[in-house]
């Protein structure tokens, strides 16, 4: 994840969030409506590898929320269960227009050509 695009985030951070565009590609097998839920998204602090550090709860969850505030991310469903460990997330507007490239590497190949977001 390039620095210029989350510069307010650290080294260990941008390996997350990394790992959270990767995890919701996968999960969505390559369908740009996909999701994954949160609890498996924070998980995902634990497999950063060398040279990163594990992430703390706190850490990963607070990630996870500013990427939703600047909408990187967003909830599938229900809102207002934003905590809620079983919310469903999914690629954001913003990630579709400014990480295309990346989210194409990591084998979302179709890729919505109009994109309407309501706030």
């Amino acid at each position: 994840i390039a620095k210029q695009c989350f510069p307010m985030f650290n080294p260990h951070e941008r390996a997350f969030i990394r790992k959270v565009f990767e995890k919701i590609v996968e999960e969505s097998g390559g369908d740009f409506n996909g999701g994954a839920a949160r609890m498996d998204l924070v998980n995902l602090k634990t497999q950063l590898g060398e040279p990163y550090k594990t992430l703390s709860l706190v850490e990963a969850e607070n990630c996870l929320d500013e990427l939703l505030d600047e909408k990187w991310l967003m909830i599938k469903g229900d809102a207002n269960r934003r905590s809620s460990m079983s919310q469903e997330y999914s690629i954001g507007p913003r990630a579709f227009l400014e990480l295309s490239h990346l989210l194409k590497d990591f084998g979302l190949d179709d890729l919505p050509q109009v994109i309407f977001h309501r706030v």
